[in-house]
Order: structure tokens, then sequence, then C-alpha cells
């Protein structure tokens, strides 16, 4: 069996969302495709709406026939202190993208077969130290391995 490339799942999922998201949700989320990165949230900035994707330890990483890996991601938006509504109206669009999408080869070259939300929709998870709303929902990402 050959050897396929070992995926970089935080930067194929935040090239697939930056692709995904309009790049002006409206005034206050500023250029969302733009603000979207992989790994853990960064420092606050002032940039509007942000959007992180981050591994993290989850179910079991190889199927039973030993064919397709998963891995699970967190999604977290972040949105001014002022504008609630531009981060719950980001992280569900977020989930919209990435909710049971179809097959496709990331930029590392892997090929996804599924992604799967492991909730309904964003959780608030309230305000971080700054004041600004952030929101977080789990992934799944199942990937030929």
């Amino acid at each position: 069996m050959p050897t396929l490339p070992t995926p970089d799942v935080e930067s194929d999922l935040a090239a697939l969302l930056a692709a995904a998201l309009p790049s002006d949700l409206n005034n206050a989320t500023g250029d969302a495709a733009r603000n979207t990165w992989p790994g853990p949230v960064r420092p606050t900035s002032d940039v509007g709406c942000e959007v992180f994707v981050t591994e993290f330890s989850g179910t079991t990483s190889i199927d039973n026939d030993g064919r397709y890996r998963r891995m699970s991601v967190q999604i977290t938006v972040r949105s001014p202190s002022n504008d609630y509504g531009a981060g719950i109206i980001l992280a569900r669009k977020v989930h919209d993208a990435l909710d049971l999408h179809a097959a496709f080869t990331g930029a590392s070259g892997a090929q996804y077969m599924e992604i799967r939300a492991q909730l309904s929709g964003p959780n608030p998870i309230g305000p971080d130290e700054n004041d600004q709303h952030v929101f977080a929902e789990p992934f799944e990402v199942w990937f030929d391995g």
C-alpha cells in the first residue's frame, strides 16, 4: 500500500474555511476569510472576528479496518466585545461549511473523506479575559490513512 501524505489538518481546514466563508459577513466581522488561522487561539487582536482551527485529543485515530483515520479538531470563533451577533453568525456559518462536508483533497495532499460536527451547532463559551465573545465546536475529520 502506498504511503499517503501526513495531513496538516489544521492548515487544510483553515484553508477550506477561508475559501468557504464570505469575506465580509458584515462590517463588524472584518474579513473572516483572511482572519482564519490554523493552530491555537492567538492573543487578542482588533481585526474583527477570527476563526481558529486546533487539533485536540479525541476518539481513537484508526477505524476497524485500518484504512481510514480520524482526528478531532476544535473550531473557535472570537468576536469583538461589542458584537456578540457577528460572532454567533460567523460560528454558525463555520458549522454549515464544515458539517458533513464531502470528500476533498487538502493543500497537504491528504485525502479527506468527511467532516462531522460533534454538536448541533456552535457553543457560546463566554467572554475571554478581554470581554471578547468566544464560540467553540468540535468536529471529527476522517481521512485516508
